[in-house]
C-alpha cells in the first residue's frame, strides 16, 4: 500500500479485513497499528468488514463500511443501501453478542482460521498424492501454513485446464 501511496497521490484503497484473519492475531494487530501510525495513509483508506465470513456465520450476510476520511463516511453513508433478511431482531441480537466479547472472537477467529489452513495443507497433500502428474510443485509457491486462502500450482507442461478439470473435477 505504501509503494502505491507514493506513486499516485489520489490513490484509494479498500482494505477487506475478512481476508486480515488469515494472519495470526499479532501480525494482524501488529499490521494495523503501522496503518493507524500514519495519519495521511489512513485516510485514504476505507475498511470493510464482514462478521458473515469472519465468523464463519455464512448466510447471515452481516457487514460493514467505515473510513476515518469524512468525505468518504459521507458518500458511503450516501450510496449504501442498508437491508435486514427478515430477521431482523434475531440478526440484531445476534451482532451485539458476538461483538461483545473480543477475547472470544480472537479465539473463535484462530480456530476458524486454524481449520482452514489445516483444510488448505491437507488439501496439498491431497493433490500431491492424487495428482502429481499435473503440477511442478518445485516451480510452484511453497504452500505454508497460515499464508493465505489460495493454493497457486504451476501446471506441467503438456496439461490444459480441460484435462484437469475432466480429472480432478476442480480449476
Amino acid at each position: 500500500m505504501h509503494h502505491i501511496a507514493h506513486n499516485d497521490r489520489t490513490a484509494i484503497f479498500l482494505m477487506d479485513n475478512v481476508y486480515v484473519g488469515i494472519l495470526r492475531t499479532e501480525e494482524s494487530r501488529n499490521m494495523f497499528a503501522k496503518i493507524f501510525e500514519n495519519t495521511h495513509m489512513l485516510e485514504r483508506i476505507i475498511f470493510l468488514e464482514s462478521l458473515s465470513k469472519t465468523l464463519g456465520a455464512t448466510g447471515i450476510r452481516i457487514g460493514w463500511t467505515w473510513s476515518l476520511n469524512p468525505l468518504f463516511s459521507e458518500n458511503i453513508k450516501k450510496t449504501v443501501i442498508l437491508k435486514k433478511a427478515g430477521f431482523s431482531k434475531v440478526l440484531d441480537g445476534l451482532a451485539v453478542r458476538l461483538l461483545s466479547d473480543m477475547e472470544r472472537i480472537d479465539m473463535f477467529q484462530e480456530g476458524v482460521y486454524d481449520f482452514w489452513s489445516a483444510q488448505r495443507l491437507k488439501f496439498v497433500e491431497y493433490i500431491r498424492e492424487n495428482h502429481p502428474h499435473f503440477f511442478d510443485f518445485e516451480a510452484s509457491p511453497p504452500v505454508y501454513d497460515r499464508q493465505g486462502i489460495y493454493v497457486l500450482l504451476k501446471v506441467r507442461d503438456g496439461y490444459d485446464i480441460q484435462d484437469i478439470f475432466a480429472e480432478t473435477g476442480m480449476i
